[in-house]
């Protein structure tokens, strides 16, 4: 099967469209079902929807704490928000069909640019490798941004071959090539704002046009100047995110350890060998390899052997050498992005090697590299096209068989299957449970379908005629939780609410749901809260403020600690580091304010400490020796300017609980904060009291 994309006889010839078609009606009604399960909707899914609950400046600033980009997040908050103007509730169908819609696009994407770079034959058989893969059916189903950012890259890759072949055609038409860049800079910076590691696989793609650019010397300018400006605009366009970049790597090493491959050796083989073949199955954690190995090399082992042994053979000038080339350069791309996460893990600099995750990025890569190395295969050694098949048909049935595997496993998981296994911590059917938070109702609604689902902020008011009732926490991320659902639970867990509660956390070991039985409720307490006490509370407002800075704003890893309730039922939270962010909610103009910021800070390490605070320059920099207890900290401000994004910069020295007290407390602390805000100095304003 050779580039030269010889016409088949007539009596062969078939539809142009008909494998394309094969392909998507085998793999898309599978991947549909398995995107529509509510028993596999996990913990990460639900980190994913809970910040579409957020603000768009929220949603930012919260994923500067996190391993991932805002891209994803932002434009699955968009699609959720299509549907309810659509006129109905999204839940797991509505939301996971964005990244259904993006396996479908890497499909049609595979068998057009295959077709173009490799001929009809050899594009098909790149598309079904490709697209028919593992790994591209399960980010499909998963709400998180491998979905996006595999395709992306993919996209990347084509788009750069394309251009190769361009390169030294003086009757290319330089404009073509220019859009070409264009898409490239485009896919190249969907990647990068939907996932961090992505710029291992740009840089390494960047890599590969220097050296397309340095081993020829005459080529035309549009390669040239067009590759140079998508990379500089690529670069450019991220370079505002790259300054958070240092959060980002600091989650993962708070966040890691324990849930990461151990980097070893065995475990960079199973990556090529078990992960890829099969996608996420098997113990992300463990070296042993599983019966599946063995099957997984032989699919991965034959196309490389019957490479192998093609290149070795005589055959005429060029035959297959732009496939042969392709399929190199696709195979060492995906094999060097692992093994830069594996080495960078490995060598203790940050904790990247995840081997069921973080390599999928580059598994629509390793995939291509074999399917391109069977039609080369099969070109030079002038076969049937039903060897090329032949050589991936190993690889594709461990693609059915790894989908097969995961897809019974996740109709067993979820919420409801721990229904009989709870010792009747679930009511009677058609009795209610009150969801928190109140957002995933809709993610649920299938599962538990035989009870009525209410919202958590109904509680308060149903709570003053209830004897009884069942709450479940199905938000394993604490720090996504709405101030309302703090307080609840703090109201819950020390039994305020009621005289008895029964709580059971499950699974035994991830303790991704909580379930809480309320027994004898307190109705009084129940009636106080419905009529101004929890949600107001939760909702606090400073009256005539410009900006708040409370600490529900704040970001947990973002030098900050979890969100905490004070006794009086108010937030607050612990700075983590010497030099604190604190930021405010609104914009402000130019003009006169006066900063005030409330909080406690600890008699450590020392007393009086000096406080100090600063906002844009020096003009706006001001220290206060503040002893330990409660503070009112007022500052004169002048903004000469208007300031969009309100960020005050609080230093004081850090602390640590476990060496001042018999306390198990290892965290690092500075100072607890309680409010901020700006009263502009033209406006009268009571600003001694959160109301």
């Amino acid at each position: 099967m050779s580039d030269d994309r010889r016409k088949l006889p007539p009596r062969l010839r078939a539809p142009a469209c008909s494998g394309l078609v094969l392909l998507l009606a085998l793999w898309l009604p599978l991947t549909a079902w398995r995107a529509q399960l509510e028993s596999n909707f996990w913990i990460d899914e639900t980190y994913s929807v809970m910040l579409t609950t957020y603000p768009a400046s929220r949603l930012i600033e919260m994923t500067a704490a996190d391993a991932h980009p805002p891209g994803y997040y932002l434009a699955l908050k968009v699609w959720l928000k299509t549907g309810r103007l659509l006129g109905f509730e999204p839940g797991i169908r509505w939301a996971r069909a964005l990244n259904v819609g993006c396996w479908g696009f890497l499909a049609i994407a595979a068998w057009l640019g295959g077709r173009r770079l490799f001929g009809s034959r050899g594009g098909t058989l790149f598309a079904w490798t490709v697209a028919g893969s593992a790994y591209p059916a399960l980010v499909a189903r998963d709400l998180r941004s491998y979905g996006v950012a595999t395709v992306a890259l993919l996209v990347c890759f084509l788009v750069l071959l394309l251009l190769v072949r361009r390169r030294d055609d003086d009757t290319a038409d330089s404009t073509r090539i220019l859009l070409l860049w264009a898409a490239y800079a485009g896919a190249a910076s969907v990647a990068l704002w939907t996932h961090l590691l992505s710029t291992i696989a740009l840089g390494l793609l960047f890599l590969l046009w220097i050296g397309f650019f340095v081993r020829r010397r005459h080529m035309i300018p549009a390669f040239a100047w067009g590759g140079l400006g998508a990379h500089l605009v690529v670069v450019l366009g991220f370079l505002p995110w790259l300054a958070r970049i240092g959060r980002q790597l600091g989650y993962l090493e708070r966040s890691a350890p324990d849930w990461m491959t151990p980097p070893t050796v065995a475990n960079l083989f199973r990556v090529f060998t078990f992960w890829y073949p099969f996608s996420r199955i098997g113990d992300p954690t463990s070296e042993g390899n599983g019966v599946l190995v063995p099957l997984g090399v032989v699919a991965v082992g034959l196309p490389l052997a019957a490479a192998l042994w093609a290149a070795c053979l005589r055959s005429e000038q060029g035959a297959g050498s732009f496939t042969a080339r392709a399929a190199i350069l696709a195979t060492a791309v995906a094999f060097g992005f692992v093994t830069v996460l594996w080495g960078l893990h490995r060598l203790g600099i940050t904790y990247t090697f995840h081997g069921p995750r973080y390599p999928a990025l580059t598994a629509n890569l390793w995939a291509a590299g074999l399917g391109l190395l069977a039609v080369f295969s099969a070109g030079r050694l002038r076969a049937k096209r039903g060897l090329a098949v032949a050589l991936v048909a190993p690889w594709l049935i461990c693609s059915a068989l790894g989908q097969w595997i995961l897809a019974g496993r996740e109709a067993q998981w979820g919420l409801a299957s721990w229904e009989g296994r709870l010792g009747g911590l679930f009511p009677q059917p058609g009795a209610a449970i009150y969801v928190m938070p109140s957002e995933l109702i809709p993610f649920y609604r299938r599962s538990l379908s035989k009870y009525a689902l209410r919202r958590i902020d109904d509680l308060p008011c149903d709570g003053k005629t209830l004897k009884t009732a069942t709450v479940v926490n199905v938000n394993f991320w604490s720090g996504l939780d709405r101030p309302r659902d703090h307080l609840l639970r703090h109201l819950i867990e020390t039994s305020t609410v009621a005289k008895h509660v029964v709580r059971k956390g499950f699974p035994e070991r991830q303790k991704d749901y909580t379930m809480y039985r309320l027994e004898e409720i307190h109705p009084d307490v129940m009636g106080g809260l419905c009529e101004d006490g929890v949600l107001s509370k939760a909702d606090r407002t400073l009256a005539g403020a410009a900006s708040r800075a409370l600490p529900e704003y704040q970001i947990a890893g973002a030098h900050w600690s979890f969100l905490e309730i004070r006794p009086e039922l108010e937030t607050s939270r612990w700075s983590t580091a010497q030099a604190t962010p604190v930021v405010f909610d609104q914009a402000l103009a130019a003009g006169d304010y006066i900063l005030h910021l409330t909080g406690y800070r600890s008699p450590y390490p020392h007393e009086p400490l000096m406080m100090r605070v600063s906002l844009d320059d020096a003009t706006n920099s001001f220290e206060e020796p503040v002893p330990g207890g409660a503070f009112h900290l007022r500052f004169p401000v002048q903004l000469r300017a208007a300031n969009q994004r309100p960020v005050v910069m609080v230093e004081h020295d850090t602390w640590r609980p476990a060496d001042y007290s018999s306390s198990n407390d290892e965290r690092t602390l500075s100072f607890l904060l309680l409010a901020g805000w700006f009263e502009d100095t033209n406006t009268a304003l009571d600003a001694s009291r959160i109301e």
